[in-house]
């Protein structure tokens, strides 16, 4: 897995980055300590999987940084902060955030919000608001199947991997082509079922013929 990190403070990102890579012992982490350098990884490396991004950073905060980074990125964008005030959470998911993790959770919290998010779900933290559901929200992305020639809404990360799953690749051979945990295919593949809304890893491999 590969994934951004963009985090101001020098303690927290090396410490998330020790414990990221305790939780994926595989994984890839590229730091960055403001917004823009963030985007410069993004525009001059490989995709990433997932971006662990501060909600404040010194050059760039809140909604309109979030949305910048989801409309670049092409993956799911999980946000960092230490605020859990509700207006700055339904921010970041009117933005596009996939995951709002507040800086005081347990590292328990992150691991899980990760793995739901490379599922392709989200995860928002609404305790103690009135607008919004009491405990966590898990939503699932709705699904369906497509046409030749159209391109449903999929990260380049899962095209590829659908691609690959066409050609008859197993996970492992999937995980080793594209450098990523064979852990992290499976979140995509379960994903992807889901979204296409195949019954199987055959019907999964007809779909993905169907990309442009």
């Amino acid at each position: 897995m590969r994934l951004l990190l963009i985090e101001d403070h020098a303690m927290i990102r090396q410490g998330l980055g020790l414990l990221l890579r305790q939780l994926y012992p595989e994984i890839v982490v590229r730091e960055a300590s403001t917004a823009t350098e963030g985007l410069q990884l993004l525009g001059s490396e490989e995709p990433f999987d997932v971006i662990l991004l501060d909600f404040y950073l010194p050059d760039a905060s809140g909604g309109a940084m979030v949305q910048d980074y989801v409309s670049r990125s092409g993956a799911p964008v999980v946000i960092l902060s230490g605020s859990n005030n509700p207006q700055d959470i339904s921010a970041a998911m009117k933005a596009g955030a996939k995951g709002y993790i507040v800086k005081s959770s347990k590292p328990a919290t992150l691991h899980h919000v990760l793995e739901l998010t490379l599922a392709g779900e989200s995860f928002f933290p609404w305790e103690g608001t009135n607008s919004e559901p009491a405990a966590p929200a898990r939503v699932p992305v709705d699904g369906g199947d497509f046409s030749p020639g159209e391109t449903p809404d999929l990260t380049d990360r899962q095209k590829q991997i659908l691609k690959l799953v066409a050609q008859g690749k197993s996970n492992k051979e999937i995980a080793r082509a594209l450098d990523i945990l064979e852990g992290t295919v499976k979140a995509h593949l379960r994903f992807l079922m889901k979204h296409l809304n195949a019954k199987n890893r055959t019907q999964l491999a007809v779909m993905a013929s169907k990309l442009p």
